[in-house]
């Protein structure tokens, strides 16, 4: 088995939902959640005018190579609605899940590079990765992932998200 850490999150519709449900998919067709940060709000990152982002990093015990994710990651997005776009650039979306890292695992691959090239420039992304690993030391690089928060260049703020109270 190996610990995969997986950025999961999205900016459309009932935003909460879509987190609930991918970890589900995520348990019945990736392996079981071992941990998982908080949730977080943030502002879309790359993009103007969209909505708020909520974000989430878990970590996932799995029995898949890393293609093997890579693609269940796709099937879960597009039964959550993703639709991605060819062209470049950044498109608000349902359901968006970014696999960060695997243990023990680095890839440079055209599909896929692990670990992910950008966690180090997205606060979105540290901020919750560090609440569950904050220790964890990447390949590539002699810093762990607190002090990757506490280096990140990005000041987008990233703030703990209160679920909505019935009335």
């Amino acid at each position: 088995m190996t610990l995969a850490y997986i950025g999961i999150g999205g900016n459309l519709g009932r935003r909460e939902l879509f987190l609930s449900s991918a970890k589900r998919r995520i348990e019945k067709g990736i392996g079981p959640i071992v941990t998982e940060s908080s949730i977080y709000e943030t502002a879309a990152w790359g993009m103007e005018n969209a909505p708020d982002f909520l974000n989430q990093v878990i970590a996932v015990s799995t029995e898949l190579t890393p293609n093997e994710l890579l693609q269940a990651c796709f099937k879960i997005e597009r039964f959550l609605g993703r639709k991605r776009n060819s062209q470049a650039g950044y498109a608000s979306r349902t359901a968006d899940l970014d696999i960060l890292h695997m243990e023990g695992i680095a890839s440079n691959e055209v599909a896929l590079t692990l670990p992910h090239p950008n966690i180090a420039k997205r606060r979105f992304v540290l901020v919750p990765f560090s609440e569950i690993a904050p220790h964890l030391q990447l390949p590539g690089t002699s810093k762990s992932i607190a002090d990757l928060l506490d280096e990140c260049e990005d000041y987008t703020e990233v703030t703990k998200w209160d679920y909505p109270t019935a009335i």
